[in-house]
């Protein structure tokens, strides 16, 4: 009976324990944040016929992972050979657009895609979008409950974050860091 009991004791410990797991310290994450030009406001143009530069973009690599901005489930305008089946902060495999359905290509694919050429191979890059294309930077300030336009709203399922984008981000940093650890931020929040 004792000994039964120990191997149960131990089982529940080590599922208590899995369920608790540290984030990674080899999953380096960056917050995204700004405007469109952050969220990919810089769309390439496709032709079908593999236009330098687009298919580029397109490239994946499962080192990089991007914590889904929304609900998504179509092809994306810069990358029309793949489709976005992303949920709403859960983490994919990265590729533009990095924030809602309707952006393009901004810059932290090339900085994703960069940075693994000085970093060690065990390590995995995380970004965190949070950019909202034509909002003024007053909707990100702390205890600012300012509303988000309708166009650039992120969503869960069927809510819409009308406001509170602070808030937002913070969660989502939070939502993060039980993965990994935040290394930095990209903004750009100029039009």
């Amino acid at each position: 009976m004792f000994k039964y009991l120990f191997c149960f004791s131990f089982i529940a410990v080590f599922l208590v324990r899995a369920g608790f797991a540290e984030p990674d310290p080899n999953f380096h994450i960056y917050l995204l944040f700004g405007q469109s030009n952050m969220a990919g406001g810089a769309a390439g143009q496709y032709d079908g016929e593999g236009t330098k530069g687009v298919d580029d973009y397109c490239d994946t690599t499962p080192r990089i992972k991007v914590l889904a901005w929304g609900d998504c489930n179509r092809t994306p305008y810069p990358c029309p050979n793949r489709t976005l089946k992303r949920t709403f902060d859960q983490w994919y495999t990265a590729f533009p657009s990095y924030h809602n359905c309707h952006e393009g290509i901004g810059p932290a694919d090339a900085f994703g895609k960069t940075l693994l050429d000085s970093i060690r191979s065990d390590i995995t890059i995380g970004f965190v979008p949070c950019a909202l294309s034509g909002q003024k930077l007053e909707v990100f300030m702390k205890g600012r409950n300012a509303p988000i336009d309708a166009h650039t709203q992120p969503t869960n399922g069927s809510k819409k974050i009308t406001s509170g984008a602070y808030e937002w981000m913070v969660k989502r940093c939070k939502i993060a860091q039980e993965k990994g650890v935040i290394k930095g931020i990209l903004f750009h929040q100029g039009e």
